[in-house]
């Protein structure tokens, strides 16, 4: 419930702390700047993660570890004094966030996507859960409920499945830190792509809409070949020595793989973001809350079906999904800015129009005279 309102709430403080010429650089930076907890949970893991001992080094594979009796293995205990001190930091970075949301600036910018309702314009709870029904089965949410899944698929894949596989094949298991570095250089590629976008945005017109969801796309598939060809198949369930489809796995092939993963999940998201925000200007709340329904609905799926799904089934059901969202995304794409550009050519001629307000003309006798144009101010 909490993460669902507080992406609702986020999306509709960027549209209002955002032009349409801003929208796309804020929403790269605000992903980017989210995805530093990947690099701050690496850390803390480099830290709390205990040093493998001579026990395990001695056993060289999983396929030993799980032969060794339940007092031989090697558990991380944590000490009291650790459990508060970690709690502590949560709680103060808990604090200061909730201190940081106090001070943010509440008044819009200048030509902001979203303007603030009055009072007097807000509805009830009853009225809120029909215009989300209206916005659920409007043609538009439809066409991107395939891009909603497109992220909640690949997300699942890098931040659940791929780790486990990491921890489930035995030619990796004697890495025991590399979950930490996984996610630093995971959160890296992240931070990178959205510092990318966010220059790219500037110099090529709509870069973070298709072309930042192409780009993605791409990239995540590549690490996804990279992970079906150097990954036993059911890794993601069972420790296993099986043999790779081709590419034996390695510390540098993770990482490989999450610097793309990182690449590509800020492409994905920036590219989702702009689009709720422009797509239906008049109901933003219902879209944002209606893309983390999706996402959370097809993640809940993914938990119930993960027992049954091995690397090979991921990979088909992730590029099916990809290449729904990219033809989908298109089409909402394109008809958003051809309403946009029916809505700035009218307002221009409204503008013109004022300031030059054509003359009353009027026919006396054979001659055709301006009449003046009275002002009853």
């Amino acid at each position: 419930m909490f993460p669902t309102l507080y992406y609702t709430g986020n999306g509709l403080y960027l549209t209002e702390h955002s032009s349409r010429n801003t929208i796309e650089r804020n929403s790269a930076l605000t992903w980017a700047v989210g995805t530093t907890c990947m690099i701050v949970g690496g850390v803390v893991m480099l830290f709390t993660i205990k040093p493998p001992t001579e026990v395990n080094a001695n056993l060289g594979n999983l396929t030993g570890a799980m032969n060794v009796t339940t007092a031989d293995r090697d558990f991380r205990d944590y000490a009291n004094s650790e459990i508060r001190l970690m709690y502590g930091a949560f709680a103060v970075v808990s604090f200061m966030s909730n201190l940081i949301f106090v001070f943010i600036p509440t008044r819009p910018v200048s030509n902001s996507l979203a303007a603030v309702n009055r009072r007097m314009e807000r509805i009830g709870f009853g009225e809120q859960m029909l215009k989300i029904g209206r916005a659920l089965v409007d043609h538009r949410m439809i066409k991107m409920a395939p891009v909603f899944c497109f992220v909640s698929t690949t997300t699942c894949f890098w931040i659940y499945v791929y780790p486990t596989t990491l921890a489930f094949t035995a030619k990796l298991s004697g890495y025991v830190y590399l979950p930490a570095y996984y996610s630093i250089v995971l959160g890296f590629g992240d931070m990178l792509m959205g510092f990318v976008i966010m220059a790219l945005s500037k110099r090529i017109p709509n870069f973070a809409q298709m072309p930042s969801l192409i780009v993605g796309a791409v990239l995540y598939m590549v690490a996804m070949v990279l992970a079906l060809v150097s990954t036993p198949a059911w890794s993601t369930n069972t420790p296993n020595d099986d043999p790779t489809m081709w590419l034996e796995p390695s510390f540098e092939l993770a990482l490989l793989i999450a610097l793309l993963f990182g690449l590509a999940d800020n492409c994905i998201n920036t590219s989702r973001t702009v689009l709720c925000a422009l797509c239906m200007p008049d109901q933003r709340a219902q879209v944002f809350s209606i893309s983390k329904f999706y996402q959370s609905l097809t993640a809940s799926i993914l938990m119930f079906v993960a027992p049954w799904m091995s690397v090979p089934m991921y990979f088909g059901l992730i590029a099916v999904n990809g290449v729904a969202a990219l033809v989908l995304y298109r089409r909402v794409a394109n008809k958003t800015r051809r309403i946009e550009r029916k809505i700035t050519v009218a307002s221009k001629e409204a503008a013109e129009a004022s300031v030059h307000p054509a003359p009353i003309r009027a026919t006396l006798g054979s001659q055709d005279k301006d009449l003046p144009i009275i002002d009853n101010s």
